[in-house]
Parts: C-alpha cells; structure tokens; sequence
C-alpha cells in the first residue's frame, strides 16, 4: 500500500464549491516530507501550509465532492494546489503559519551567548 497523504482536510459548505481545503498538516506524512525537502532546497513558495486549496487531484477538477474521492480512491494522487484569497484573515492565523515555517526551518535559533553567570569583571585598580 502507499504513504498516508499526510494532511487533513475539508470541503467547503458551499455546494457549489470547486476546490477542497487544507487545514492541517501532519506529522509522519507526505505532505509534511514533500515540505522538509521544499524547505532544504530554500523553495518557501512551495511549502502547503493550511487554508491553501486543493484545486485538482490527477485530472479530477472543477468539484470539491470529485476532488474528495478522487484522493480517498486513488493510490497516487497529483496534487494541484494554490493560495486561499482568504488564507490569512487573522493575526493569530498569521503567527501559526509562522511558527509552522519556522518548525520546517533547518535554521535553529542560537542560543543567548551571554554567559548565565553574567559578564566577566576585570581587574581592580
């Protein structure tokens, strides 16, 4: 059998709705692989994040109910995907996009090179 895609995801309510939403991305699967080698290879405009649209799986498009069992059927999936107009309605939405990133970095924050003893004292004169 293949990998577990990785990500969870909705329909919107609308009925008329042709694309499907990511809102989250999970630890373990290939969502959360294809983003570690997006980030290693400095290629940011290519990481899924949550809120982004799934607007085609393989040649099935145009209808979030097709969409949906076309990845629950298939065990190779195409993904086409893009940016919500709304992705970013929120300053919180925001900060958790952020940290995401930053959890994908290769780039660890150093840490305070002060020592925890504080500064040496020199001589006294």
């Amino acid at each position: 059998g293949g990998s577990k895609l990785g990500f969870r995801f909705e329909r919107p309510k609308n009925v008329q709705a042709n694309s499907v939403r990511v809102t989250e991305i999970l630890d373990g699967g290939c969502m959360m692989a294809y983003n570690i080698h997006q980030v290693a290879h400095n290629n940011w405009a290519y990481v899924v994040l949550p809120d982004m649209l799934i607007d085609a799986v393989n040649d099935v498009s145009g209808d979030s109910e097709l969409i949906t069992d076309e990845m629950k059927r298939s065990e190779v999936v195409i993904l086409r995907i893009g940016r919500s107009e709304t992705a970013i309605s929120s300053n919180a939405q925001v900060f958790q996009k952020i940290k995401m990133v930053n959890a994908l970095s290769p780039f660890k924050k150093r840490p305070d090179p002060t020592p925890a003893s504080g500064p040496e004292s020199g001589p006294e004169t």
